[in-house]
């Protein structure tokens, strides 16, 4: 292992490739480096190599990988450890007002390049917040998703939940905060289930006596009524 290591510049090879998907800080990187360059380091059983990594390895912050999205997005050119922070702020800060965002989903008297400020530098933030950045900085479903998931480590969009369906429709459509805000409001509760089964059961428990039940869509979505009627 260790000639292995010593073969390969990490730094340029593994760690900044891809800004973004870079997962640790670079001295944690620096640091890993050097502990599997060790030759007693091959025969540490997987115990002690899972308590280094788990106890000892630094994850990047929000606020690094939102720093990250925005020099990618921006295709800055600077190199990124060399870019200030006044520099991803003012570019959000200019993204939420071409767009139209406002600064929070909640009243706030605190204004807007104080609020981005405070995002570039949390280790995490709500999830409303990240729902608020992919409107402000025009992100798409996909990089929505990966915030979710991969850098606040949550679920993914939840269909179960009116409000981020309509998110999700928004992102997928590049439609504003204001359109959501919009769709949100006409009072119309929308669900998502997986399958037929779930449909049948929610409208078996929804319907009542002289209720009429409409099923519209495409493929055999007809099964869905006459399963209905053979209960």
């Amino acid at each position: 292992m260790k000639n292995r290591m010593q073969d390969l510049d990490f730094e340029q090879t593994v760690a900044f490739d891809a800004v973004k998907d870079f997962e640790f800080t670079r001295r944690a990187a620096q640091r890993f480096r050097q502990v599997v360059s060790l030759e007693s380091f091959e025969d540490e059983d997987a115990e002690v190599i899972f308590h280094y990594l788990y106890k000892e390895m630094e994850l990047v912050s929000f606020g690094d990988h939102l720093k990250r999205y925005i020099y990618e997005r921006a295709g800055l050119e600077e190199p990124y450890g060399e870019v200030p922070q006044e520099i991803y702020r003012d570019i959000a800060v200019e993204s939420f007002k071409e767009t139209y965002t406002p600064k929070s989903m909640n009243p706030t008297s605190t204004k807007l390049p104080a609020l981005v400020n405070n995002w570039l530098t949390q280790a995490s933030v709500k999830r409303e917040t990240v729902f608020l950045l992919g409107f402000g900085l025009r992100m798409s479903t996909e990089d929505v998703s990966d915030f979710l998931t991969r850098v606040l480590r949550e679920q993914d969009f939840d269909f179960h939940n009116p409000e981020e369906v309509i998110y999700w429709y928004c992102y997928s459509r590049q439609l504003g905060y204001h359109k959501a805000e919009e769709l949100k409001k006409k009072g119309c509760d929308a669900y998502y289930f997986p399958s037929f089964e779930e449909i049948e059961s929610f409208c078996l428990d929804r319907c009542q006596k002289g209720d009429v039940l409409i099923t519209m869509g495409a493929g055999n979505v007809a099964n869905i009524g006459e399963n209905l009627l053979n209960r």
